[in-house]
């Protein structure tokens, strides 16, 4: 073979694999998660993850949630929304105990732009011990997947039912009120929402919450690790022997006055 076919050959294999690589090229970052956590009152909890991500160039295939309880129930459909509007699905497995695999239907639709991840699944908060006792309260820790990268503003919304004391975010170490977070209370008939705002998350960083929770707001829980037999039980029913003999004492010492 001539010296300047062999050349051609090369240059051929290198602007192949050139292309290759630039077809293959993808990146794609989170740039946020909004949670919503309804608790009823038997400490059942319904959670939903809004979770924000912007393409640079694509297709993205899937993205995956790190550290996800392993006692969540995953809801398998996702459903995606594009910043222009466009409704795309996905679906959620779990890869590992502790892993999420979101895969979309359709990457060729997220080549480019701003896209949402609506994922959602149930817990029992009691059976993960998520809910413990602390002294005549008791509280509940949360923690959302990892992020992926760095946002900012790291939203999540507790609603609970409400109680004669409203729940407070505090520092899990000390039990003080938690002031690195920007917390916001409204009280509704029936339910209390807590907002909470993390200013920033890092890359590799979960959002951690510690709340101080009235037991009263979950008044179905009968967990005796949380609420001993001694504050379930009834009270005692009235000795009406003994009160009708002291009536009769008393009716027998006014006749004989």
């Amino acid at each position: 073979m001539a010296p300047r076919h062999v050349l051609a050959v090369i240059a051929t294999a290198v602007a192949m694999l050139a292309a290759r690589r630039a077809h293959a090229w993808q990146e794609a970052h989170q740039t946020g998660d909004d949670v919503r956590v309804h608790v009823d009152p038997a400490g059942q909890a319904d959670v939903e993850h809004r979770i924000r991500w912007h393409v640079v160039r694509g297709p993205l295939k899937s993205i995956e949630l790190v550290s996800v309880d392993p006692a969540a129930v995953v809801d398998a459909d996702v459903v995606i929304t594009a910043d222009d509007g466009r409704a795309l699905t996905g679906h959620a497995i779990r890869r590992d105990e502790r892993t999420v695999r979101v895969t979309i239907d359709e990457p060729r639709a997220v080549m480019r732009g701003n896209f949402t991840f609506d994922v959602r699944w149930h817990m029992d908060l009691v059976a993960s011990r998520s809910l413990t006792r602390d002294g005549a309260t008791w509280r509940l820790g949360w923690s959302a997947p990892v992020a992926t990268d760095g946002y900012d503003a790291a939203k999540t919304v507790f609603e609970l039912p409400a109680a004669p004391d409203a729940p407070v975010a505090i520092v899990a170490d000390t039990g003080a009120v938690d002031e690195a977070v920007v917390a916001s209370l409204r009280r509704d008939p029936g339910t209390d929402v807590l907002d909470l705002v993390r200013p920033h998350v890092a890359r590799g960083e979960a959002p951690v919450w510690t709340l101080r929770v009235d037991p009263r707001a979950l008044a179905l829980v009968a967990d005796p690790t949380l609420r001993p037999p001694s504050e379930t039980k009834p009270p005692p029913e009235p000795d009406r022997v003994r009160d009708a003999s002291v009536a009769a004492g008393l009716a027998a010492l006014a006749l004989a006055f």
